[in-house]
């Protein structure tokens, strides 16, 4: 969302050290790389919490969490028992398609 928001909006224009930089607090955003930001961030933790609340109500405490793409260090403090395995998608794949 924040990529299409940076790329695709004509008056949402900042780089990716303005970014970094509004990430250091999650405060309401003053400007627009803050808000574009940080409410990107709290949705995707919301997003999270929300997930682990229902698998909670299905499962108990007996599940686990894997964190894997290019926002999951975004949520990792958030889900601190959390497995954090970036190539989530290419371990399937090996394991579905073995080459011998």
């Amino acid at each position: 969302m924040r990529n299409q928001l940076r790329t695709h909006t004509r008056k949402i224009r900042y780089g990716d050290i303005a970014a970094e930089r509004a990430l250091e607090s999650l405060v309401p955003g003053r400007t627009t790389v803050e808000a574009v930001e940080r409410g990107c961030s709290l949705m995707l933790r919301g997003f999270v919490l929300t997930q682990l609340e229902m698998a909670r109500s299905y499962w108990g405490e007996d599940f686990a969490v894997f964190l894997t793409g290019g926002d999951a260090t975004l949520v990792s403090e958030i889900v601190p028992d959390a497995r954090l395995v970036p190539d989530l998608v290419f371990v399937g794949l090996a394991m579905a398609c073995p080459l011998s």
